[in-house]
């Protein structure tokens, strides 16, 4: 993931080059790339990027067409990783809320699994990461906190809302700072300590 202004300078050298660029971050983590289940999502022209799905599906179980210019599939990759590293943090924060109220964690896991609440982190890491206590899902609090960064800073290049991004921002950095070299699900201990 490297931000949609590096895509955009990637593209615009390799044209005039005659050197088709397409933009093609995946999503999926470590798991998703064993399993060869990740999502690829798409960014150049739409012929080229028909040619390669063929490729693309060998390690994907989605490969997806977000747009036809280099940029336009990191801003899909950074939406999503904000969106994830939004909901880890947050669920973090809740559940510790509901804790320190005497709820169990697999009780409002099976709550919020079946209500409005429910996310990736509820049903994903949490279940299988955090409560087992392994804290494995294969992507780096390092890289995490980078994405969230690229987005902020993207949004921001964008003129769009960062309020949101810069709450989240913060915490990321924080979280990184305390805690380096872990897996990103280990936001569940930062926010409880």
């Amino acid at each position: 993931t490297v931000g949609v202004a590096v895509a955009r300078d990637i593209g615009a050298t390799l044209n005039p080059q005659g050197i088709v660029f397409v933009d093609a971050p995946v999503s999926g983590g470590r798991a998703g790339a064993i399993a060869a289940s990740i999502t690829v999502m798409c960014a150049g022209p739409a012929d080229t990027i028909a040619m390669l799905k063929p490729v693309f599906e060998t390690m994907a179980g989605n490969v997806i067409p977000v747009g036809a210019h280099p940029g336009q599939g990191q801003a899909m990759k950074l939406m999503n990783n904000f969106l994830s590293a939004v909901a880890m943090s947050a669920t973090s924060e809740a559940v510790r809320f509901g804790q320190s109220q005497g709820l169990e964690m697999k009780t409002m896991l099976d709550v919020l699994n079946v209500s409005t609440g429910r996310n990736t982190a509820t049903s994903d890491k949490f279940p299988n990461r955090v409560a087992t206590g392994t804290f494995d899902a294969g992507f780096a609090m390092a890289l995490m906190t980078k994405d969230v960064a690229l987005y902020f800073e993207n949004a921001r290049a964008a003129g769009t809302s960062t309020e949101i991004g810069a709450a989240v921002t913060k915490l990321w950095n924080a979280a990184n700072a305390a805690l380096p070299d872990t897996d990103f699900t280990r936001i569940y201990d930062y926010v409880g300590s």
